[in-house]
């Protein structure tokens, strides 16, 4: 592997999918929390419990997470089959949990 990063781990989180050990043990405090468009709609609407819960052991753990989402805002603005939640409500609400909860989202087209 090239570049910076030495090594790739897979290891448990509290919350949280990906999350940077440096060389000397320390952990970033920013963890990534990967979405597909699909999963990102049920998070949203259905999960939105489970994953409040994720939310409070970040902010109690001092953590900082970022929604990473596999596709672009257009592709959630599309929707999703079968799902009674427009695009635009999942956007609206990525956006309170910015403003209310300080998590940003990155859209990730590839």
């Amino acid at each position: 592997m090239g570049g910076l990063i030495s090594e790739v781990r897979s290891v448990g989180l509290p919350f949280g999918d990906y999350q940077a050990e440096f060389l000397n043990g320390t952990r970033s405090v920013v963890v990534f929390e990967r979405k597909g468009i699909q999963d990102l709609f049920g998070t949203l609407t259905s999960g939105m419990k489970r994953f409040r819960r994720e939310i409070d052991r970040a902010k109690a753990s001092g953590a900082r997470l970022v929604i990473a989402v596999e596709g672009t805002i257009g592709e959630v603005l599309d929707g999703v089959p079968y799902s009674n939640v427009k695009g635009e409500q999942i956007v609206k609400t990525l956006g309170t949990l910015m403003f209310k909860h300080g998590i940003p989202t990155m859209f990730n087209p590839t």
